[in-house]
């Protein structure tokens, strides 16, 4: 028996052998990120095929605005805990000598860079 737990350390064995080989041992201790396995968990891997799925979607959106206004820094800008995530940000230098259109909304800027919507 172990202290303060009320298994046995065939019971403990018994959960532990139920997670090997389900996720990446080597992401959990490197990362400390523990991720199912591909195949083992059929909605978590449906939500992260569609998080992939957006991700290069918004990808796409980012490159078009790079390339339709030609502003190569342009990026993704989001605060840890913002309200109002993935703000394209664009250096004040490029500003001095471009303009964007009126559709585009300041969210937010800094000295050196502005943040729009």
């Amino acid at each position: 028996e172990l202290p303060g737990v009320d298994l046995d350390i065939n019971e403990v064995e018994g959960i532990l052998s139920e997670f090997k080989g389900k996720f990446d041992v080597k992401l959990a201790r490197d990362q400390f990120v523990v991720e199912p396995e591909k195949g083992e968990n059929s909605k978590y891997d449906a939500v992260k095929e569609n998080l992939q799925e957006v991700l290069s979607k918004m990808n796409q959106s980012l490159n078009t605005f790079k390339s339709k206004y030609g502003c190569p820094a342009a990026k993704f800008w989001s605060a840890n805990f913002g309200k109002e995530p993935f703000q394209i940000e664009v250096p004040m230098e490029w500003l001095a000598k471009h303009k964007l259109p009126s559709s585009v909304m300041l969210m937010s800027q800094t000295k050196t860079v502005k943040r729009f919507w």
